[in-house]
Formats: structure tokens, C-alpha cells, sequence
């Protein structure tokens, strides 16, 4: 799927939505590519997110997830990644685990003339108004946050998102999952390297 987004005057977003299959331990469907080229003549915030979910404790208690909980096998992550690995999101909660992740962004390279390094994804959750959800009064968004300054060539960035429904207690084959290292289609990966 493709889809063409003119936001302001001098804001140009084209996204493509890519399935992907079974890897070796996740199922089909548990994850999807979203491509993204972006091209902005002033500078703007990009926000890609996954899934809002339920934001509360399991335990009846009604207070938001933060950190982790071992116990309960809930709460959230975020890693803002280098240069190998990419910044990523997660929320793990009593209906299910969402998250997401960047697996390539362009431009990556530090400009060595002025010391600047090139903007790169920061993994964030955001702690959604209430009710902007309609099945959960308080939920959380696993999103990847950049700021862009304004250039003529496109900025790129390829995020992986995941979802699984249902808590099975310690089931850990959502972590397998999550952690599975993921390759991009042959065809994207051509596209990408030739950039």
C-alpha cells in the first residue's frame, strides 16, 4: 500500500506499507514495514508511532505502566539506539505487546566539517489524552521521534512495527519475537542501497 501525504506547502510525505512474513519466530502478521520518504523546506517534527494500547497496571490498580515489571512481565521499553542499532519503542500490557523500531534512516553520517551529526530517531512513549483511544481510557503509543531541518534531498526512514494481542502471563514468545532481527525485502533493500 502507498499513500501521498502534502501536509504544508513545503512538506512532501510518501509512506509504504509493506507486510512481512513469518521469520523464524515470529508469526505472519506480528510485524509490518512502514517506509517513509520525507521532504520538508523547514523544519518539522516526524512522528511515526504503532498501536495505542491499554497504559494501566494489570493488577486492577488503574496506575499507568512506567519502567518494567518483572513480576507482571508489563510496563514499557525505549532505546534510543547508535549507529549499528536502531531506537525503538515498546508497551507490553494486559491486552497486548506493540512497539516499534527503526531499521534504517537516511541521512546517518556525521558531517565532519561543522561536527554536526545528521538527525536520528529517538524511541518515545507518549501518554495519550484520555479517552483519544476508544477501547482504553488510558492508553500509550510506542513511537519513533525525529527532528528534521529542512533539505532538498529526502530524508528515509524504514520503521518495523509490531504488534501481538492477548497477555499469556511469562510467555515469553512475544520477547523471541520482538527480538528477532529483522531483514527488509530484497527489493526495498535494493531501493535503500542505491540512496
Amino acid at each position: 500500500m502507498v499513500a501521498g501525504w502534502d501536509a504544508w506547502r513545503d512538506v512532501d510525505v510518501k509512506t509504504w506499507v509493506v507486510p512481512l512474513p513469518a521469520g523464524e519466530t515470529s508469526e505472519e502478521g506480528d510485524w509490518h514495514l512502514r517506509v517513509h520518504r520525507i521532504v520538508t523546506g523547514g523544519t518539522i517534527w516526524a512522528c511515526d508511532g504503532a498501536f495505542s494500547v491499554s497504559g494501566v497496571k494489570s493488577d486492577g490498580s488503574q496506575r499507568r505502566l512506567v519502567g518494567w515489571d518483572e513480576e507482571l512481565d508489563e510496563g514499557v521499553l525505549t532505546s534510543h539506539g547508535d549507529e549499528t542499532t536502531g531506537a525503538s519503542a515498546l508497551v507490553r500490557s494486559s491486552v497486548g505487546t506493540t512497539g516499534i523500531r527503526a531499521l534504517y534512516w537516511s541521512p546517518m553520517a556525521t558531517v565532519a566539517a561543522d561536527k554536526r551529526t545528521e538527525p536520528r530517531p529517538e524511541g518515545r512513549i507518549i501518554n495519550c489524552s484520555p479517552n483519544s483511544n476508544i477501547m482504553f481510557p488510558k492508553s500509550l503509543l510506542p513511537t519513533l521521534q525525529v527532528e528534521l531541518p529542512p533539505r532538498s534531498e529526502p530524508y528515509w526512514l524504514v520503521s518495523a512495527v509490531f504488534g501481538i494481542a492477548g497477555h499469556n502471563g511469562k510467555d515469553l514468545s512475544w520477547r523471541r519475537s520482538w527480538e528477532e532481527r529483522l531483514a527488509s525485502p530484497l527489493w526495498l533493500t535494493h531501493i535503500l542501497n542505491d540512496l
